[in-house]
């Protein structure tokens, strides 16, 4: 296996900046990002650490947040991922699971038990009431899963037992860290593969909170702004590892940030629903000046509130259009009919109705035209909900014979006219592992290759960060792997060392039709298809009657060109 490694940066946009431009955002539209680099934590500080039952360490913990561009944030926070991952820290969680492995299942009347705790905090004043509703099982529930796969939810077949407060800790703002516990018991017929115990916050008189596992913030962060928190992190550290866990929260290298960036735009972006993209009535009219009209056969109730200015997008929260078709450019009549995506993102500049149809008038804009400020980090999977596979990593040896292939191109066919995101698509109409195969073709005069590859691509990411109105980084990212077979031949000795590389190497092979996937950036679906070429270069010279088979082969270097169209 070859793995590769690619990275596009082809964007190059200049547009004209628009002038006091005013800032529209929407808590929908935005781009979830883990790590935040543009958000750093700073006053970072350790307000108590105190003792648990367990012999552990209950560390609290809060900093400031300060946002470094002029970006604009919502659903802040600085969490320890890693240190939790790395097993150094612990949180206290509103749940406690039991899973079991095949064969070693809870059985009948067995009892699920844990050393585990469950970690909810109340105000001093509510102590008591809390105790007594946690050992009533009041604000505890159960939940079971069997082994031929039914939902357990009665509580008469999952009876709590041994009810317990394990441990009461007195916080640095005064209120109680109460841990908590029970076990199990399996009342049903069956034998259970998962039991799950869960803390109800909402069921009981008392104003309970689980422990946060990350620090909290509320609002938005704005540009350049420092947000303060408005409680702690907790987290259990083993007495072993305390000083230098301490010591590398403090200095903020186990604090890693997150949000969601919102996209800023100049105009009011107004998402399209599944009633107005069902009712647009395809092609759209051509006007005078550049002027574009969208039919609707009726009026819904985002066409009824629709102003001239707004700016009809893809809020995927909203709705999720069909992606955008991708045509011939150069060629408009080899193109496919658009569809809506195609003229996103689209100002209004006027709405009528007539003989009971809706004609929105307006103008397709570019993104930098309207959109002031944004960040998009989106993967292959993120188009298909719930995705089968990776749509971009086929097992590389599965191939299909043209009945199979006419066969899932049929299948796909149906289930996307149902539903465009349906996570089976990932596969079917995902990338399958494509067989290359070159027989007795020489890349220089007297070198010639014959053999076979087999390619895959997975992981594939489109990153976009604008800013001002200006494209400040655009990037598509793919990993790639081959398997190779090749023997070479020279037929007559040939010392290509000194050639210029025209003369001892060739374009082996160009896949283009790599699946296309679409990302919603800015509000606007963007189709991208990888096109791979590849080519072998022969670098030393060639013994006449020389042949030499191999997987990876040395005595020549094989260049990998990735781009992306759309």
């Amino acid at each position: 296996m070859k793995h590769l490694s690619f990275l596009v940066v082809s964007l190059a946009i200049f547009l004209p900046r628009p002038a006091f431009a005013a800032e529209y955002t929407v808590p929908s539209l935005g781009t979830f990002l883990e790590p935040a680099r543009d958000l750093v934590t700073e006053n970072i500080r350790v307000l108590q650490e105190s003792a648990l039952p367990d012999g552990r360490v209950l560390l609290e913990v809060a900093a400031d947040l300060r946002n470094l561009d002029t970006g604009q944030w919502a659903d802040i926070g600085a969490n320890m991922l890693s240190a939790i991952e790395a097993g150094l820290v612990r949180t206290f969680g509103n749940a406690i699971a039991h899973t079991y492995e095949a064969g070693l299942e809870l059985a009948v009347n067995g009892l699920a038990t844990s050393s585990e705790t469950i970690g909810i905090i109340v105000a001093a004043g509510d102590l008591a009431a809390a105790r007594a509703e946690i050992l009533a099982g009041t604000v505890l529930y159960t939940t079971a899963e069997t082994v031929s796969g039914a939902f357990v939810t009665v509580a008469s077949q999952l009876p709590l037992e041994n009810i317990r407060i394990v441990g009461e800790t007195v916080l640095a703002d005064g209120r109680i860290l109460i841990q908590c516990a029970a076990d199990v018991r399996n009342a049903t017929a069956e034998a259970l593969r998962k039991v799950t115990l869960s803390f109800l916050t909402a069921a009981g008189t008392v104003a309970y909170q689980v422990a946060n596992a990350a620090i909290p913030f509320s609002g938005n962060l704005n540009a350049n702004a420092v947000a303060t928190p408005t409680g702690a992190l907790y987290v259990s550290v083993a007495p072993t590892d305390l000083d230098s866990v301490r010591s590398n929260i403090l200095s903020g290298a186990l604090l890693q940030t997150y949000g969601t960036e919102l996209w800023v735009f100049s105009l009011p972006p107004a998402g399209i629903d599944d009633a107005t993209a069902q009712a647009w009535r395809p092609p759209a009219e051509s006007g005078p000046l550049g002027a574009t009209t969208l039919v609707f056969t009726n009026k819904t109730t985002l066409l009824a509130s629709l102003q001239p200015g707004d700016l009809l997008v893809e809020d995927p929260a909203i709705h999720r259009l069909a992606p955008p078709v991708l045509g011939n450019s150069a060629n408009p009549f080899e193109s496919e009919p658009k569809v809506l995506s195609n003229y996103l993102p689209f100002e209004v500049t006027a709405v009528s109705e007539v003989e009971g149809e809706v004609r929105v008038t307006g103008r397709q804009r570019t993104l930098l035209d309207v959109l002031r400020s944004a960040t998009f980090a989106q993967d292959s999977k993120d188009f298909y909900g719930n995705p089968f596979r990776d749509p971009y990593n086929p097992t590389i040896e599965n191939t299909y014979t043209d009945a199979e292939e006419l066969e899932r191109k049929r299948l796909a066919y149906e289930i996307e006219e149902e539903a465009p995101h349906d996570g089976r698509l990932a596969d079917l109409k995902g990338m399958a592992a494509i067989p290359w195969h070159f027989n007795d073709t020489f890349i220089s005069e007297k070198v010639k290759l014959s053999g076979e590859l087999l390619f895959r691509s997975s992981g594939l990411r489109f990153e976009v960060k604008i800013r001002d109105f200006q494209l400040q980084r655009a990037v598509t990212r793919i990993d790639a792997g081959a398997v190779l077979n090749v023997v070479v031949e020279c037929e007559a000795g040939e010392d290509t060392s000194d050639k210029p590389e025209e003369k001892k190497s060739k374009e082996l092979f160009r896949i283009d039709d790599i699946p296309a996937i679409t990302f919603n950036v800015g509000g606007v679906p963007v189709s991208l298809q990888p096109v791979l070429s590849s080519k072998p270069v022969w670098r030393p010279a060639c013994p006449p009657g020389s042949r030499c088979r191999s997987r990876a082969p040395s005595p020549w270097a094989w260049k990998w060109a990735l781009t992306a169209r759309g």
